[in-house]
């Protein structure tokens, strides 16, 4: 979803525009934090898991 869509989700229904953006930001930080602990990158495999 780009900004564009969210302001005007927002100017329509702010109620469900707010709980989407705390759905998307909280999906990202998701992500974040599982590359993170994976050690890998977006859509690359660890060596680890292998062993």
């Amino acid at each position: 979803m780009n900004l564009y869509d969210l302001l005007e989700d927002y100017f329509v229904d702010s109620e469900d525009a707010v709980k989407t953006l705390i759905t998307c930001f909280l999906n990202h930080v998701m992500e974040v934090e599982a590359l993170q602990q994976s050690g890998a990158g977006k859509y690359e495999g660890s060596v680890s898991h292998l062993l």
